[in-house]
């Protein structure tokens, strides 16, 4: 998987994790239209509680699975893991902000 593309995907994912339309954005559309398969696919193979693949896309183990494929879904997990992050933390601020819910 070369850098463009990448970065490619990471553009697409950071719009699409993030719960935007992709297609609003005339830049990403094509790359959506490239990428959206794989977004579907891991959006059925992610466990989002706890942010890992509870299934790979081909019979097999870890080694046996398409590289391309493989990197494309690591990259989109790396995301949704940030994403995830980012909502925990926004809540713990919030909630030690605020007096009145740690009671």
């Amino acid at each position: 998987m070369t850098r463009a593309e990448q970065q490619e995907l990471r553009d697409v994912a950071n719009v699409w994790l993030y719960g935007g339309n992709v297609l609003a954005f005339d830049e990403l559309a094509e790359s959506w239209h490239k990428w959206h398969f794989i977004c579907e696919m891991f959006d059925a193979l992610n466990d989002g509680r706890l942010g890992i693949l509870h299934a790979f896309p081909c019979a097999g183990g870890y080694l046996d699975q398409p590289y391309k494929t493989m990197c494309a879904l690591q990259i989109l997990l790396d995301i949704h893991r940030k994403k995830t992050h980012d909502e925990l933390n926004k809540i713990s601020r919030t909630y030690h902000s605020n007096p009145r819910l740690r009671r």
